[in-house]
C-alpha cells in the first residue's frame, strides 16, 4: 500500500522541504553531490531510520515505510 521512493527522488522532496543553504549546498570534493545529499544519503549507509523503513536494491534503491 506504501509506494517506494528512489534515494535521488527522496532527496529532491527532503530539499523542498528543509530547504538547505551555506555549507549544505557545496560540492564535496571528487563527488557528484553536495553536502545535504550526502547527509540523506548517509541516513542509509549508518541505519539511521532502519526501523522506520526497508530498502529494495543497492543502485537505484527504493524506500519504503514499514
Amino acid at each position: 500500500n506504501n509506494p517506494g521512493i528512489h534515494t535521488s527522488e527522496l532527496i529532491d522532496e527532503a530539499r523542498k522541504i528543509m530547504n538547505p543553504d551555506g555549507d549544505d549546498l557545496e560540492i564535496l570534493d571528487n563527488r557528484n553531490d553536495d553536502k545535504f545529499s550526502q547527509k540523506v544519503r548517509n541516513i542509509k549507509s549508518h541505519d539511521t531510520i532502519a526501523s522506520l523503513v526497508r530498502t529494495v536494491g543497492i543502485r537505484n534503491r527504493q524506500w519504503y515505510l514499514k
